[in-house]
């Protein structure tokens, strides 16, 4: 039997990912290896598993849910514990407080497409040069304001405020797609 300190998707045939499983215990670990990270990815690299979708957004009863694989890409752990929280800090407490309805899209810009190009571990994790993120916070009285973040995953570790327009550049830049994270801006 082999247990998992954090939530794995692969393998798992569940049609209410909301109903406890117990077909961890039961999984396959090459097929889980073929198709998604493990902890052993992350052993000794000096990368922890950062969030992408921060856990402390969340209820308490929803927080274990961005604690899969496939909600982690690996952040310097500077990162993740300075700059990038002190962000995910302000948005929960200074923006998410104050809006009656706040949509939240985050995501990274990897480093390389190959394990020839960019960094990685084990040849097989995708170490991404920024996270990013951007809000949409809708007030009681109906005006809307977003804006977004770009956060260095290198030394310095800085974090930018970015206009939308912005953001959705530098990503159509970095994938070659125009990108819209928000309809009409959040206007």
């Amino acid at each position: 039997m082999c247990l998992h300190p954090s939530p794995i998707l692969a393998g798992v045939n569940q049609i209410d990912m909301l109903q406890p499983s117990n077909s961890y215990m039961s999984i396959n670990m090459e097929d889980v290896i073929e198709s998604q990270a493990v902890n052993d990815d992350y052993r000794n690299s000096g990368y922890s598993r950062g969030h992408v979708n921060p856990s402390g957004h969340h209820s308490s009863d929803s927080q274990l849910s961005t604690f899969t694989y496939t909600n982690m890409a690996p952040q310097d752990s500077t990162f993740n514990s300075g700059t990038w929280n002190q962000y995910e800090t302000f948005l929960r407490d200074k923006i998410m407080s104050t809006c009656s309805q706040t949509h939240v899209l985050s995501g990274v810009i990897v480093s390389g497409f190959s394990p020839s190009k960019g960094k990685w571990l084990r040849n097989r994790v995708n170490v991404p040069d920024f996270y990013w993120s951007a809000f949409c916070c809708v007030r009681q009285d109906g005006t809307k304001m977003a804006e977004g973040r770009l956060g260095r995953n290198v030394s310095p570790y800085d974090v930018v405020t970015k206009t939308i327009p912005e953001l959705q550049n530098i990503l159509k830049n970095t994938y070659g797609e125009a990108v819209t994270l928000f309809q009409d801006g959040c206007q």
